[in-house]
Parts: C-alpha cells; structure tokens; sequence
C-alpha cells in the first residue's frame, strides 16, 4: 500500500485483513527505489496506490502481478492495472458479505511494518492476528476507549502507530477522526476537535507542541476532549507541564 491517507486506503487496509491476506504499508514519501525495495521484500503481489508514473516499469522491476490504483487515470489501460472504483462497480454486488469471516488461525500474518529507513534500507517486522487483538484490546482498555468516543489522529498508513490508530477507535466501536494532514497551528487542530467533537487524539509530539504553547483559553473550546496521547518522540516535559494545567 502506497498512498497518502484516504477513505479508499483505510477501506483497502481492511478488506486485506478481510479476507486473511497480509499488507504491507509503505509511507508515501518513499522514492521509487525505496518502494521497490519494500516491494519485493515483503513479496507483495499487488499494490493499492495512487501513482501512476512509470506503471509498467515498476510492475515489471517489482514483480508484481497487478496494480489497484485509488486514483483516475489514464493508465487504466494498461494491463496488469486494475481502478479500484471500477473493481467495486464489477464486484461489490456480486460480494457474499456471509462468506467474509476473519480467519481462524490467530497466528495468521496480517501485516509487515517497516521502519522509515531514513539511515539504512526499511526493516520490515511482521505481526500476527493474535499480536494485533492483544495490543488492541490492551490499549483501548488502559485509555478506556468506549463506542461514544471520537479520537483524532493525523495518521498513514505506513506505521505501526499510523495503523493502531485508525483501527483502535473502529474495534472499540468508536468514531475514527483522520485528518490527512498536520495541522499547521494550533488552530487548526482546535478547528477539527471543534468541528469533529472529538474526545481523544493520538498525535505525535509536533502536535502536542503545538496545542503546549498556546494559552490555557483553548481547553473552553474542547469541553468533551479526554485525554491526548503520543508516541514516536519524547515530550518536552514543560509541553506535559502546560498540558496538564490547561487539562488537569
């Protein structure tokens, strides 16, 4: 998977895991080099993205067997690539929605995530079904996340937090927020807590940093937020210290 967040990633993310088959989610800023490198090492055979350049190269220098792009073009007509919109149009009313249970077998791969490979080439570590419902039911039950809630996450796809943070919210029966991009200011993230009612954000620091050095005033504006939770960098401890003034 390769492609900026989006309704039509998420739901691919799913289906995958859907019908018992593995994904391997890459961050959309990768270079081509990178991706082919993920590519045939997690021997992908097909890839849902947006880009479209050189789609017969990369199918080729890849090996894989098709493309599912989330996207128009025109390289629809190439073979081997297939518009996810016109595969839903072909398939979705033949789906026999009973005949779509998650697999038995917990120890069943369901994803390989991979490090940003910002020093060295990606290091991808595959997880299970058993991995992924034990860490969903752990967490969700320490942050107490129920059905009522709306959590917000400016999240890809490519990691493992970017996942857990799109899926946490949806295996509690929660609302799952997903802005696609950071927010620029701290109004712009007040702005979608705002508008969304959201109760709970899964961020990383640059946020949190964000919402720290704003004035105490914003927490009147965020009446049903409960709790803000980070991973991925340390936190200043003065950020902690102004967060919990403005939200004791």
């Amino acid at each position: 998977m390769y492609a900026p967040i989006s309704i039509d990633l998420i739901a691919g993310y799913l289906a995958v895991l859907q019908i018992g088959a593995t994904t391997a989610a890459t961050h959309h800023t990768l270079g081509r080099t990178k991706l082919i490198h993920q590519i045939k090492h997690s021997g992908a055979r097909v890839l849902i993205t947006d880009y479209t350049n050189d789609l017969p190269d990369l199918i080729n220098e890849a090996g894989l067997e098709s493309v599912l792009l989330t996207t128009t073009s025109r390289a629809v007509a190439m073979s081997g690539v297939i518009q996810l919109s016109e595969a839903i149009a072909t398939h979705l009313p033949k789906t026999e929605y009973g005949s779509l249970l998650p697999p038995d077998d917990l120890e069943r791969p369901t994803s390989i995530f991979y490090t940003s490979g910002s020093t060295f080439e990606p290091k991808g570590v595959l997880v299970n079904h058993r991995i992924m419902l034990a860490a969903c039911n752990r967490v969700t039950a320490y942050l107490q996340i129920t059905p009522e809630d709306r959590v917000l996450s400016y999240s890809t796809l490519g990691s493992d937090y970017g996942v857990y943070n799109v899926l946490m919210p949806l295996f509690s029966g929660a609302t799952s927020v997903v802005e696609s991009r950071m927010g620029l200011s701290a109004e712009d993230v007040l702005t979608v807590v705002e508008r969304e009612a959201v109760t709970a954000m899964h961020v990383f620091p640059p946020v949190f940093s964000l919402l720290a050095n704003t004035g105490p005033e914003w927490q009147a504006r965020i009446p049903n937020l409960r709790y803000i939770s980070s991973s991925g960098q340390p936190l200043h401890t003065r950020h902690i210290q102004r967060i919990r003034e403005t939200l004791p």
